[in-house]
């Protein structure tokens, strides 16, 4: 990898590409559905009222991440092995920035019932980790289920660019750009790795 502006040009296209990541569309965990396939593991156990994940889910429409966390931990504290309760704990933790948390309620959520907002949870937030060999294990994991999922397709570029492997990260951004030709996120990642090259 070239370093033509020494450090300083490494910075902004780290500090570029971690606004892209935080900018992007993440997983809705509010509306996740079970995709065909997808069987749960373990004992999901009882049903929590309707109304205590529906205050959580207004706190997360609000934007009241610190809010809608409370919710979810006292649900999980009667009920541990709620899948829906840790997917959005997990989401509300991407968003109060708090990385490794939210990756272990990805995990435990996927742990309970795989979906593809769980996998997706857990990419993200190996990804705002600085793990980009753990987000290239789970982006493959994501694209064998679920070849066609953009956003893993374009973590798994950033992370190969990441990673110096300018090839693989080249590849990725213009696949996606042969689905997308007008893909902003992609169009920009693809010119930060010809710059590279």
């Amino acid at each position: 990898m070239k370093m033509t502006g020494g450090s300083c040009r490494a910075g902004i296209v780290s500090a570029c590409m971690v606004f892209f990541l935080v900018n992007s569309p993440v997983p809705r965990a509010w509306a996740i559905e079970a995709q065909q396939g997808d069987e749960p593991r373990g004992n999901a156990g009882r049903e929590v009222s309707v109304g205590s994940m529906l205050d959580a889910e207004r706190w997360m429409a609000l934007g009241e991440w610190r809010k809608a966390e409370q919710v979810l931990q006292s649900i999980l504290a009667m009920q541990d092995e709620h899948p829906r309760a840790w997917l959005l704990l997990g989401y509300c933790r991407m968003q109060l920035g708090d990385y490794q948390k939210a990756l272990e309620s990805y995990q435990r959520s996927e742990s309970l019932v795989s979906t593809p907002d769980a996998l997706a949870g857990t990419h993200w937030a190996s990804v705002m980790l600085g793990d980009r060999e753990a987000s290239l294990a789970i982006g493959k994991k994501i694209l064998e289920r679920w070849p066609g999922d953009l956003m893993a397709r374009l973590r798994m570029a950033w992370a190969n660019h990441s990673l110096g492997r300018l090839a693989e990260a080249e590849a990725g951004y213009r696949s996606v750009l042969a689905d997308f030709p007008t893909h902003d996120d992609a169009s920009f990642g693809l010119s930060l790795v010809l710059i590279d090259l």
